[in-house]
């Protein structure tokens, strides 16, 4: 049995995902952890991921991809049942869920989470910007969070993004930002109590504006949060990360992603892997010195 299971929903962001695998395996212990995927993209991403993830299970025959046509047409419940699914097939101690587009900063970062859940934490990660009900606010929610699997696997990841469950938010948490019936609320529920935040971890979120500026802007909103514990950065959450360009009612209208939109990804993925690498974070050229460079190699001769 693995130390842990690292589950990922794609949503047509493979591009993420070839530098959370470089992050996973180059910086942490292939032997220590198995990934799955559940692909919900309409299409399947099925020949990315699997040019992606073939020399890794080659040498360590530790990814897992499962296709899934999510019967829900709201994002977050299709969401929430792709991790469903990796939380019902794990194999493993401990279970990190992981959106594509947050990214861990720091080297051997299994390890860094397993020193929480080792002292009898429930949960470590990072919560939601704004305060939630059914359970602590400050809970780590999962796009980036980690728990012993033996106290979440008999539940479910899913949503509820009914209209009930809406109206419900409204009326009772008027205080909070409602988001109460949101992807693994009932682990939420389950685990914490709104007034006690002894028995979990989680880190501190604080907006980021300049990567979306001088490298590239992801989606069609940004709302890029990175977060830190203790005063350290310890992962970026870029936020809407898998969003196309329209959205109508929670619900994905559009079928292709621009190429600059997926060129921006790759750079901001790139930019965290670089920052996992070096240990600090990277210089960032402005756009205007990149269209500096451009010219100068357009106008200098090949050597």
């Amino acid at each position: 049995m693995k130390k842990w299971t690292v589950a990922f929903v794609n949503y047509k962001t493979a591009v993420y995902l070839k530098w959370q695998l470089k992050i996973l395996y180059e910086f942490n212990d292939p032997n220590e952890f198995e990934i799955i995927i559940v692909d919900n993209s309409n299409p399947f991403q099925k020949d990315e991921l699997e040019e992606l993830t073939k020399p890794y299970n080659e040498k360590w025959n530790n990814i897992k991809i499962v296709y899934n046509k999510p019967i829900d047409l709201i994002d977050s419940n299709q969401h929430g049942q792709g991790l469903t699914i990796a939380l019902k097939m794990a194999q493993s101690e401990y279970f990190l869920a992981e959106d594509p587009d947050f990214f861990f900063c720091i080297k051997n970062h299994l390890k860094f989470l397993e020193g929480f859940l080792k002292e009898g934490k429930v949960a470590v990660g990072a919560p939601y910007i704004y305060g939630v009900g059914l359970g602590h606010p400050k809970f780590p929610a999962l796009w980036g969070a980690a728990h012993p699997l033996k106290l979440i696997q008999h539940l479910d990841c899913c949503a509820d993004m009914s209209d009930w469950a809406r109206n419900e938010c409204k009326t009772t948490f008027k205080d909070k930002k409602d988001y109460s019936y949101d992807v693994g609320y009932k682990i939420r529920q389950a685990l914490s109590n709104e007034n006690d935040d002894s028995n979990f971890t989680a880190f501190v979120g604080k907006p980021v504006e300049e990567l979306a500026k001088k490298i590239g802007q992801h989606s069609y909103e940004v709302r890029t949060q990175a977060y830190s514990y203790q005063g350290r950065e310890v992962a970026y959450h870029l936020f809407r990360g898998s969003f196309s360009d329209k959205h109508v009612k929670f619900v994905d209208k559009n079928t292709d992603i621009e190429t600059k939109t997926l060129i921006a990804r790759d750079k901001l993925s790139e930019y965290f892997y670089n920052y996992v690498r070096l240990g600090h974070k990277p210089h960032i050229k402005s756009k205007f010195a990149n269209f500096i460079d451009g010219i100068i190699n357009k106008i200098t001769p090949a050597k």
